[in-house]
This record gives C-alpha cells, structure tokens and sequence, in this order.
C-alpha cells in the first residue's frame, strides 16, 4: 500500500510558491532534500524523432530554466514525449478513418487507434502533472518563477 497523502512537492516548486528566501507558502524553512541531485536539462536520446523530438525541445528549455530538472527526469520526460507522440499519430488515424471502422465482415467497431488515444491521454496527464504542465500547476510555477533580481515581497 503506498504512502497516504498528498504526493511531496518538489522542491523548486515550494522555493517558488513559497513566502521569501527558503520558505514554503506556509512560512515554514525548506531544507534541501534533494539527495544531491544536480538539476540541469537532460541530454535528448539520440533515437528520438519527429514528435517526439518536436515536444523534447518545445518543453525541456522552460523546464530547465525553471530549475525544475535534472539529468536523472530524462526517462520520465521521453515517456511524456513518446506519448504525445503517440496522441498524434492516433488522432490522425481517426481524422482519416473515424472512431467507428467496418470489419471485414461488414460489422462496425471501435477504431483501435481510439485504444491508443486514450491511452496516451492518461500518460500525458499523468506525467504532464508530475512536470508542471497541467493548468493549475503551471499557474503555481509561472506566476512567481519571474526575476531574480526583483526585491522580495511576502504580499506579492
């Protein structure tokens, strides 16, 4: 059985929620708990293509300038990227053939490609939270990740 509770924010996104310099938005201090990890961009597989390529270098520059990655994500991020990939590929397959095909026996079912696009829309969802990428998580990490230079303000 896992561990109850909310899953533990990352800590670069409770720097950037937080109240000030090393407080979360409870005003509690934030020890860094990050086992060592250097946070920095992965490197992009040699062996990714098209889509996937397109999505790794659309979304891993603003990951990374957030602070929010580091070398050991590159697995989690190919699977976002392969998904996506995938989403794609199936959504084109409806558009051209429909969500209901003919069989060879003149019956109609379900198009296996809508298999395929539902499949991908839970692993995007699923890893799209985990990185930021939903609405209401990208409304907590944009909204204060601005200047660094800016004077701290605990009623911004």
């Amino acid at each position: 059985m896992g561990l109850r509770g909310p899953q533990k924010t990352p800590l670069q996104l409770r720097v950037i929620n937080g109240r000030g310099p090393d407080r979360d938005a409870g005003g509690r201090k934030i020890s860094d708990d990050d086992a060592g990890f250097e946070h920095k961009a992965p490197t992009v597989p040699s062996w990714l293509c098209g889509e996937a390529l397109n999505t790794w270098r659309r979304l891993v520059p603003k990951l990374a300038a957030l602070g929010l990655l580091k070398p050991e994500d590159r697995d989690a991020l190919v699977a976002y990227c392969t998904a996506v990939a995938s989403l794609r590929s199936a959504q084109e397959c409806i558009n051209e053939e429909g969500v209901l095909i003919e069989t060879e026996r003149g019956a109609r079912k379900l198009n296996p490609a809508f298999t395929v696009l539902t499949q991908s829309q839970n692993t995007i969802r699923a890893f799209a939270h985990e990185f930021g990428l939903t609405p209401a998580s990208e409304s907590n990490v944009a909204g204060k990740a601005g200047g660094k230079d800016e004077e701290y303000n605990p009623f911004a």
